[in-house]
């Protein structure tokens, strides 16, 4: 009986998985850190010649960037006899027949918005590396720039003010209600000049 494992992280949102926090005995830990997933074709080429007993992921989606790579590398390890144990789904495929039950489209789905979750942390990942601002509003006080935050000189006596009591009374209730009170000052209308 011969266990693997095969772990993929991610370097631009995830750190490295420890292969001791799977729990089990393992007889070979394949790790890929890279997207093309050269461990996982070794993998692959090494169930091949000699099928494992079990195969060890975290999550099904690990084994390839798309839907379509997932449930290709399942069925090509199933159709070997391999039983694949996703820890993090509760999932585990003992018969070939697995791929048929309703549970594993549920699992399908999910594989699918979790790979759309993983290209959007990617794009994130990158970003952060470019020195990009986050996407969203920018923060109070800051306005969008082309690739950075620049400070909004509207609103710079507000946020002076807010901070400057802040540092007076070192509570955040004594400066938002200085805060409000600036705010109508600097916003206030004009009287009307028509009496």
């Amino acid at each position: 009986m011969r266990t693997l494992a095969y772990l993929y992280s991610d370097p631009l949102y995830e750190d490295r998985v420890d292969p001791v926090t799977l729990g089990r005995k393992i007889d070979r830990v394949y790790e890929d850190a890279d997207p093309k997933r050269s461990q996982l074709q070794s993998l692959l080429q090494d169930a091949t010649q000699s099928p494992p007993t079990y195969l060890i992921v975290r999550r099904l989606e690990e084994l390839g960037d798309s839907l379509t790579a997932v449930t290709d590398c399942l069925a090509q390890l199933e159709d070997l006899g391999v039983c694949i144990i996703a820890l993090e789904q509760n999932y585990r495929s003992d018969t070939p027949s697995s791929l048929a039950k309703p549970e594993f489209l549920e699992l399908l789905n999910t594989v699918q918005q979790q790979q759309r979750s993983r290209k959007i942390r990617q794009g994130h990942g990158l970003n952060r590396l470019k020195g990009l601002p986050p996407p969203g509003r920018a923060p109070y006080g800051y306005r969008r720039g082309r690739d950075r935050y620049i400070i909004d000189r509207t609103v710079t006596p507000v946020v002076r003010d807010f901070f400057e009591q802040f540092l007076l009374y070192g509570s955040l209730r004594v400066p938002s209600a200085t805060s409000k009170k600036t705010r109508q000052e600097n916003f206030r209308r004009p009287p009307d000049s028509d009496g």
